[in-house]
């Protein structure tokens, strides 16, 4: 029998999640009616909450959650282990979450970091993250949202990011200056906001430089995975497609596209040139050495810090705020691909 989660109850009374937490703690500022409903209905599938009743009475916690997609993506773990840092020297402690790329597991992780109480909630979105109502249900239970990398741009929240458009679109112009005009672009999927930003500074700079769109040049890899990369260089090479660059989404498809090439005696970067996004710790130790646009992982967990400190003041004061939207710089790092 599946769990029954706050979402759940929350649902069949037709209320928030905030609601039942509240009825749970004893609080007396929702109807005496559906209170009186939501306990029997605890006590009769003999429900037990993690913490509620105990950390609202407070209203502190001093407990954040954070959800990132990917535990084997070193960028979001160099992220993970940032926020952590920040938070401890803030006195905050850190519930860790994975969605390993499912908006299911996502909905959940929500869930249970409500069902937790914590202040705030951090989160990069799934690739596969196609509502949002989960997010909503953080805003609804009072909890702060802050949004990284990896966002919705539908749901108000402040938000800690790239830029993405002039990050791919510098990458991009490097490879024309370089002497390259048939630009290959390994992209992800058309649900995610990176990937999609990311395309948009590609076709920017071939525009710029009156360099004709060829839909031939653009994979889509929906895993973004080393094998899935290599299969689609392959791909390439196999219909004899004519490239002369890689742009790769992220360090682990560019270092897939450079094992398909070297494998098909291409050479890096003579005959083909590949640049990567995110500068990840292994990068230099390709063969060729991967050039990559560095994303500044660590300062991402002290500014999303910063933030949620500075909505948790306002909150308390009473105060209202403009969300923040913090653009983290990029700079490229050249080795020997590119």
């Amino acid at each position: 029998m599946k769990a029954i989660k706050l979402k759940d109850i929350a649902k069949k009374f037709n209320v928030s999640v905030s609601t039942v937490s509240k009825a749970i703690a004893g609080y007396s500022d929702i109807k005496r009616e559906t209170s009186e409903k939501i306990l029997e209905y605890v006590k009769k599938i003999n429900f037990h909450p993690n913490s509620i009743a105990s950390s609202l009475k407070t209203k502190r916690t001093k407990t954040i959650g954070i959800v990132i997609p990917d535990m084997q993506n070193l960028f979001f773990t160099k992220i993970l282990n940032s926020i952590v840092n920040n938070a401890q020297r803030e006195g905050y402690r850190s519930i860790l979450m994975c969605s390993n790329e499912s908006f299911e597991n996502e909905s959940d992780c929500i869930d249970e970091l409500i069902n937790n109480n914590v202040e705030a909630v951090f989160i990069a979105l799934s690739d596969r993250t196609v509502e949002y109502s989960h997010l909503q249900r953080v805003k609804d239970s009072g909890i702060i949202l802050i949004q990284f990398d990896k966002i919705s741009k539908i749901i108000q929240s402040s938000t800690v990011t790239t830029n993405n458009i002039e990050s791919a679109y510098e990458l991009t112009e490097r490879l024309i200056k370089f002497g390259r005009r048939k630009i290959a672009h390994l992209r992800g999927g058309y649900i995610s906001q990176v990937s999609i930003d990311r395309f948009i500074g590609y076709q920017k700079a071939l525009e710029k430089y009156n360099i004709k769109y060829d839909k031939n040049l653009v994979m889509i890899s929906e895993s973004r995975s080393f094998d899935e990369a290599i299969s689609k260089i392959q791909d390439m090479i196999d219909k004899k497609i004519d490239f002369d660059s890689v742009l790769a989404i992220d360090d682990k498809t560019a270092m897939g596209a450079i094992k398909c090439l070297t494998d098909n005696k291409i050479k890096v970067p003579e005959q083909v040139a590949v640049v990567g996004f995110s500068n990840a710790a292994y990068s230099k130790y390709l063969s060729p050495s991967l050039s990559s646009m560095d994303q500044s992982a660590e300062l991402f967990g002290s500014e999303i810090i910063k933030i949620f400190l500075k909505e948790k003041k306002n909150k308390k004061l009473g105060l209202s705020h403009n969300f923040s939207q913090i653009k983290i710089p990029t700079k490229f790092i050249k080795r020997e691909s590119f």
